[in-house]
């Protein structure tokens, strides 16, 4: 992570920045939440979401991309319906909490 960042580590983020024309940084950042226990443990949930709710309040211009690996069936998704899972519900609040805007409204490959 950038040195002027301080987001949690978690093991799969890469990030960069440049400067704007008004030599404001702007950060770009790639993250990837393995779906299943892995090699990093069962704690990448709970990461993610500190690495949200960290980029909510620093102030910063970012954008962040990635693979989270929550299983929607619609976007935004029904929260109350059974097919989402207690993470997902989490990850949806998190993400609206802090009023972060998902781009990615259909599923980008088959289940």
């Amino acid at each position: 992570m950038l040195s002027d960042m301080r987001c949690q580590w978690t093991p799969e983020q890469v990030w960069c920045y440049f400067l704007d024309v008004n030599k404001i940084k702007c950060y770009v950042g790639v993250c990837y939440r393995t779906p299943t226990v892995g090699i990093y443990g069962s704690g990448n949930h709970d990461l993610l979401r500190n690495v949200i709710n960290e980029l909510g309040s620093s102030k910063k211009h970012f954008m962040l991309m990635g693979d989270c690996n929550y299983r929607f069936t619609s976007w935004p998704p029904q929260v109350n319906g059974s097919d989402i899972t207690r993470e997902a519900t989490e990850f949806w609040e998190c993400l609206d909490e802090n009023i972060f805007t998902q781009h990615i409204e259909k599923r980008t490959r088959r289940q």
